[in-house]
């Protein structure tokens, strides 16, 4: 493990950890990282977690991830990500939980997801500018779970007719609530019938 949190970081240059090949879990949070940049993860062909929480992060490349292949669990919680780019977990084939919680995304455009055979897990709770949760943010026909939990506690849904996907398998939605059209406020998500 390599345990780089609370040293006040602000930047980590490409490549800064390609000889370090046999790191397992990389520790970033609580830092003051404001963008994380392509190639940064490159060379941690073993890494298993790696953690951005409590950052000011509010981009990152697409690229990042390439070379994180083994990487199982990704912690960007806590940061001021806006919005999720298709392909910017491009190289996370192994990833099973992504936690982006407690971040001001308003937007995931699709293909945000893809790429992500294995995910069971993702969190993407007090984002409270998420209003809406567009399907093809996912590649259906490559997730191989058939379970995948979806948290979106706290975001204030819109619940028109085509969010209801998240009803269907293999989604499992949590703490899910619809904040528009008003009389669906307060409706679980799990309960909207379309």
């Amino acid at each position: 493990s390599l345990f780089l949190s609370r040293n006040a970081i602000e930047y980590i240059a490409p490549g800064t950890f390609i000889d370090l090949d046999e790191i397992r879990e990389l520790f970033l949070d609580n830092n003051h990282l404001y963008t994380v940049s392509a190639g940064t993860l490159a060379g941690l062909k073993k890494l298993d977690m790696i953690r951005f929480d409590n950052n000011r992060i509010s981009s990152i490349a697409v690229g990042v991830f390439e070379g994180a292949a083994a990487a199982q669990t990704v912690s960007i919680s806590n940061n001021n990500l806006v919005t999720i780019v298709a392909g910017i977990f491009r190289g996370l084939s192994s990833v099973r939980r992504i936690s982006i919680d407690h971040n001001a995304l308003s937007f995931i455009e699709p293909g945000g997801f893809y790429g992500m055979p294995m995910l069971n897990s993702i969190d993407l709770s007090y984002n409270e500018r998420l209003t809406s949760i567009d399907k093809d943010m996912f590649n259906l026909t490559e997730l191989t779970s058939q379970f995948v939990m979806f948290n979106l506690e706290g975001c204030k849904l819109d619940c028109q007719c085509d969010i209801d996907w998240l009803n269907e398998a293999p989604f499992t939605t949590s703490n899910a609530y619809c904040a528009t059209p008003p009389e669906l406020s307060t409706i679980e998500l799990p309960s909207l019938k379309c």
